[in-house]
């Protein structure tokens, strides 16, 4: 499925070397793994029971370019509007952030964009969680972007702009 060395990405933990398989014994039974290494955190292993499918469901291939132009493109992408219950936005914002809709994601941080600048035109601020939560998001997509667009991290926004058109013009 994978090659030693590979670089996927495995849920809200980013870009991840595949290390290979491991077997370890679990409560006395034979269990085989899929062994990630965070590239931001070498120090770092996940194991990844191989016959869990939802852990399983989060690994997966970095992008191509064109994949990214697509997703971008997306009406998913570009669906952007505010969840004004505070309890729903942070359950959506927290699913996102752990799972694989990178379009879902997008369209998150084009929401929270939006109201940040919204509520600045009013002379108020955003609260703390969803700055928060807009900094988490930003940073994933920029260390899983970066890599396929050979851009440094600080560079993917201004690209995603760019390709989306700038929603706060």
């Amino acid at each position: 499925m994978f090659s030693q060395d590979d670089i996927l990405l495995y849920g809200a933990h980013g870009p991840c070397r595949y290390l290979g398989l491991e077997e370890r014994r679990v409560n006395g039974k034979r269990q085989e793994f899929y062994v990630l290494e965070p590239l931001a955190r070498a120090e770092t292993r996940f194991l990844i029971p191989t016959e869990n499918p939802t852990a399983v469901g989060k690994i997966r291939r970095l992008p191509s370019k064109p994949e990214v132009e697509r997703m971008l493109a997306s009406e998913r992408a570009r669906a952007y509007s505010w969840e004004a219950d505070e309890n729903k936005r942070k359950n959506l914002y927290r699913a996102l952030l752990s799972g694989t809709d990178r379009a879902g994601l997008v369209s998150m941080i084009c929401s929270v964009e939006c109201y940040r600048l919204f509520l600045g035109q009013q002379g108020r601020k955003l609260h703390q969680c969803d700055e928060n939560f807009l900094r988490d998001a930003q940073r994933l997509i920029a260390q899983e972007l970066a890599l396929t667009l050979n851009l440094a991290p600080d560079q993917v926004g201004s690209w995603v702009r760019e390709q989306m058109g700038d929603m706060t013009a």
